[in-house]
């Protein structure tokens, strides 16, 4: 199975870890002090996993001047992991939340006007070596669980979409999009598993896909297997790729014998041509269609200590929901007093995995109705609040006191 692997996550995470060894040994030899900034992934999969990695953490975080954490939440986690050095490291953490290139987004005026001009830059780009059309139908009528997806992963991941102005093209509202490495961690099946219900109240809603990883795939075949009411196939898939939040959603509903009513939903409801995968973009093509979107929905399923793209929501307009956990949690707690605590309060996706596609299911539709009058003042928080000029002045000063 590729779906869970953490390999390249960890091998980051590593070198993530070994960066502020090298800074230690260039302080060693040189007397220059020297400040760390712990990054949630490498805590989670090198720091608790390796003991060498705890070693060397230990050592840098020990020797460091200053240690910077974006969260409360980063800070506790330092805590957990190096509980007998918590007196000698308080005094030198400094909470500096994370910001965002404010230049690079925008509230969108006209959306019809934005996707075209989204278009017409990406008549200037050089052709794109990404998924196709015809990659997705052989997938789908050529899947076998033997064989598995290497064969079908053909093409540049780290690239936009053959037909990608095609897409854009088709793109209606609302739009809900989602941003993410595309793997079960990230949750991006528990939005197509909520999406029949969804679909069932807003029959115009559309939904977007980007980033790359196997689980588009999955959500590929998971999509046309959903529109057909393949029972079988669903939950093969399911047990295959082992998406635990779709497999407690699926028992819950057999136990309340709501599994046939979904599947109905999900053959009656699901409209296919309203869920856009656009691959991997970079930011000059992913900002406009970020900026476009009613919602942007990130109901990842790990413990994320900073997610950068709930900032770049807000910083173009767009009404942002996570799971509340983590770095997530600071996140959205961050905007306390800014919102109305109802509005607030639909942010905040359920994060247990039993419980997490229906969250979706409950809280999208409202959230839908709240977002647009949001629009300006979620830029506005975004300026004032999180812009990197801000958020560089904090760190010169915690430079300069070390």
């Amino acid at each position: 199975k590729v779906i869970r692997d953490h390999k390249i996550t960890r091998l980051h995470a590593n070198h993530t870890v070994l960066m502020s060894v090298v800074a230690e040994r260039i302080h060693q030899d040189t007397g220059i002090p020297y400040v760390v900034m712990p990054h949630g992934s490498a805590i989670e999969y090198a720091v608790k996993k390796d003991k060498r990695m705890w070693d060397f953490a230990h050592s840098a975080l020990s020797n460091a001047k200053k240690i910077i954490v974006s969260s409360s939440e980063v800070k506790e986690r330092l805590e957990n992991v190096f509980p007998k050095q918590q007196e000698e490291f308080a005094g030198k953490i400094t909470e500096v939340p994370l910001g965002v290139d404010t230049s690079l987004f925008q509230i969108a005026e006209d959306r019809a006007v934005e996707l075209k001009k989204l278009n017409v830059y990406l008549d200037m780009l050089p052709p794109s070596d990404g998924k196709t059309k015809r990659q997705t139908r052989e997938l789908i009528n050529n899947f076998s669980f033997e064989e598995g997806l290497e064969k079908h992963i053909c093409y540049d991941i780290k690239d936009r979409d053959q037909n990608l102005q095609e897409k854009i093209a088709q793109i209606g509202f609302p739009l809900v999009l989602f941003i993410g490495r595309l793997i079960a961690e990230k949750g991006t099946h528990t939005l197509l598993f909520a999406l029949p219900e969804l679909q069932k109240l807003y029959s115009d809603l559309n939904l977007g896909i980007i980033g790359h990883g196997p689980l588009r795939e999955i959500g590929e075949l998971l999509l046309d297997s959903l529109s057909r009411g393949d029972e079988s196939k669903i939950e093969e898939l399911v047990e295959w790729a082992d998406l635990k939040e779709a497999k407690f959603f699926i028992d819950e509903k057999k136990a309340q014998g709501s599994w046939d009513d979904y599947l109905e939903t999900a053959k009656t409801h699901l409209d296919l041509e309203k869920v856009h995968f656009f691959g991997y973009l970079k930011h000059p093509e992913m900002s406009p269609l970020l900026s476009c979107s009613d919602i942007g929905c990130f109901p990842s399923m790990v413990a994320e200590s900073g997610p950068l793209v709930f900032l770049e929501a807000i910083a173009s307009g767009c009404f942002p929901l996570g799971t509340y956990m983590a770095g997530m949690k600071a996140s959205i707690d961050r905007l306390e007093n800014t919102l109305p605590a109802d509005d607030l309060e639909l942010m905040k996706i359920d994060p247990r995995p039993s419980k997490v596609i229906e969250s979706l299911i409950e809280k999208i539709p409202k959230a839908l109705e709240i977002a647009d009058k949001h629009r300006m003042k979620l830029r506005e928080i975004a300026v004032t609040h999180f812009d990197w000029e801000m958020i560089v002045q904090k760190l010169i000063e915690t430079f300069d006191e070390a």
